[in-house]
């Protein structure tokens, strides 16, 4: 993909969080083509508890990609969204 656009973060400590979480970081990265209609974008949450140990994150991508560029058929344009959800457990020396 060829227009690219920076990377967005931004740092939340000054909301009620989910204990023992003292910060969230969202970062979010939109990726999209001059030439066609495709576009991706990913955004991520992590908790940090007070130490800046990962407590959690969470991954959300949604896109519209060329999956199937050679078929003459116009269904192979699909839009996806996809969510996964991974868990860490906090550890003393993990950084």
């Amino acid at each position: 993909m060829s227009n690219s656009s920076r990377v967005h973060c931004r740092t939340i400590e000054d909301v009620p969080l989910p204990y023992p979480a003292s910060k969230l970081i969202i970062t979010q990265h939109l990726e999209a083509s001059r030439e066609s209609p495709f576009w991706a974008w990913i955004i991520v949450g992590a908790f940090y508890d007070r130490q800046d140990n990962v407590l959690w994150s969470a991954e959300i991508f949604a896109g519209r990609l060329d999956i199937d560029s050679d078929s003459e058929d116009e269904s192979s344009d699909t839009e996806s969204v996809a969510e996964s959800y991974t868990e860490e457990a906090a550890s003393p020396g993990k950084h």
